[in-house]
């Protein structure tokens, strides 16, 4: 009897360590997206050196391999392009930049509102537009 009350408490703990290391990654993800988002244009060292300034790293290097895991994990779950200007340094930028202010709202809500003045989020979100509600059915509508 013992042994199935371990093997749930092993079920459930492993259950919570893979929601807190969902969360994590959700945390890096929007993270990156930020820090591309506020740079315009940035190199990976660039991104390198901001990571690890950043309390996130826990003293640990961004390895370009999961940069790239992430870029594509950013694509997949909200949309937004992290795309390369081969051209001009290898800098880094946000392809499709006019979804990031509605991701933010979508993701925050209340709590995007409350994070700055009503001035700042009319002068440079042109928010307030719409209420919650009808942020809430433009999310609905268009999943």
């Amino acid at each position: 009897m013992k042994q199935g009350i371990d093997f749930y408490d092993n079920v459930e703990t492993t259950c919570n360590l893979t929601n807190m290391k969902t969360a994590f990654k959700f945390k890096e993800f929007i993270w990156l997206v930020e820090t591309i988002h506020k740079a315009k244009r940035i190199t990976f060292a660039e991104i390198q050196e901001r990571w690890l300034r950043s309390s996130l790293c826990d003293g640990v290097e961004l390895a370009r391999s999961t940069f790239n895991r992430h870029r594509d994990a950013i694509q997949d779950m909200f949309g937004i392009y992290i795309e390369c200007d081969c051209q001009n340094g290898y800098k880094y930028y946000i392809g499709n930049d006019e979804v990031i202010d509605d991701i933010i709202v979508l993701l925050l809500g209340d709590k995007f509102k409350q994070s700055f003045s009503e001035e700042e989020l009319k002068t440079n979100y042109g928010y307030p537009k719409e209420t919650d509600q009808e942020l809430s059915e433009w999310d609905c509508d268009n999943l």
